[in-house]
């Protein structure tokens, strides 16, 4: 049997550390509750807006599951292929000038 529930907090009362980025979500701030069952496995984390966020606009990126950290080598790792792509199509163009 396996379940799912999110729930957002409009502002936390004790300090959370971000499943998906490993930092520290700070009293007051608003963050995202996930509990379920993954592989057979009870998990219940809170989440940072950026990461809930992340997990909305690419929901396939982690269709196998992620592990605390993930989600903020995730986002690096898009940033590095996008600077890698910029870096590629600037040297073409600088190529056929």
């Amino acid at each position: 049997m396996s379940f799912s529930r999110h729930q957002k907090i409009k502002k936390t009362r004790v300090d959370h550390i971000c499943f998906g980025c490993m930092r520290k979500i700070p009293i007051g701030s608003a963050a995202h509750y996930h509990v379920g069952v993954f592989e057979g496995d009870f998990c219940a984390d809170y989440f940072c807006n950026s990461c809930w966020n992340f997990l909305e606009v690419y929901p396939d990126y982690f269709e196998d599951g992620f592990y605390f950290g993930d989600i903020i080598e995730a986002k690096n790792e898009m940033e590095r292929n996008k600077e890698i792509k910029n870096y590629i199509q600037g040297e073409e163009q600088w190529l056929y000038c």
